[in-house]
């Protein structure tokens, strides 16, 4: 499997598991990857690190006419906020994206010891939407 199937399948899993640890998956496949392991090592350790992970809520879409920085800190939120960055990311580049939001999401970066950046940061070097979009939701 490549790196980009494998972050396919990390999107399965929840961003916490065990009562509130972050999910570190897609990350440690992304630094794995740029140390130039194998893709067989990478595939052993998305088994081995997975077994660990919740899976991911249900897709859940955003409520029409909430604006969208209302529920920001509600851990019940992600997957609302998955869906809601998953389609702001189908509609416009994520450059823009990232411009409209992160003024708002630094006020909470330091929340689940800043995962939310540190996944962001991955995510943007991953080029994956999904992955984004997660990582913008973990704020």
């Amino acid at each position: 499997m490549t790196l980009s199937d494998l972050l396919d399948e990390a999107a399965a899993f929840d961003a916490e598991y065990a009562g509130g640890l972050s999910n570190h998956l897609p990350m440690a496949l992304l630094a794995l990857a740029r140390l130039g392991t194998t893709e067989a090592r990478l595939h052993a350790f998305a088994q081995t690190y997975s077994r660990r992970l919740q899976p991911a809520p249900p897709h859940s879409p955003w409520p029409a006419g909430v604006a969208w920085a209302a529920r920001l800190g509600e851990r019940a939120a992600w997957p609302e906020y998955r869906d809601l960055f998953f389609d702001w990311l189908r509609h416009e580049h994520f450059s823009e994206v990232l411009r409209q939001a992160l003024p708002l999401l630094m006020q909470g970066c330091g929340a689940a010891a800043f995962h939310g950046l540190i996944r962001t940061a991955y995510a943007l070097q991953a080029t994956r939407r999904q992955e984004l979009a997660d990582a913008l939701a973990y704020w």
